[in-house]
C-alpha cells in the first residue's frame, strides 16, 4: 500500500509513530529517494516535513491502518 501523508508538528510525528509502532509489519516513509523507518521519531524528523511524504506499508489489514492514520493522510488534509 502506498499513500501520501503530511506531518506538520512534532506532536503529530509522535502520534504517527505511536500508531505505526503498534503494528507488526514494516512501514516506511519515502521522501526524495530517502527511505526511513516510519516507527522512528528521529528518522522522520530527518525528512523534509514541509512536503507530503510517501507512506509504504506491507500489510494485509490496510483498512484498519488507513482508518488510524486518517488525520495524516494527504488526500483528506487538502480538501
Amino acid at each position: 500500500m502506498e499513500k501520501y501523508i503530511k506531518l506538520n508538528t512534532i506532536d503529530e510525528v509522535k502520534q504517527f509513530v505511536a500508531i505505526t509502532s503498534s503494528k507488526d509489519y514494516d512501514i516506511k516513509l519515502e521522501a526524495k529517494n530517502t527511505l526511513v523507518d516510519a516507527k522512528s521519531v528521529m528518522c522522520i524528523l530527518g525528512l523534509d516535513l514541509t512536503k507530503p511524504i510517501k507512506l509504504k506499508a506491507d500489510c494485509k489489514a490496510e483498512g484498519e491502518l488507513l482508518h488510524q492514520l486518517k488525520p495524516f493522510l494527504w488526500q483528506f488534509l487538502k480538501k
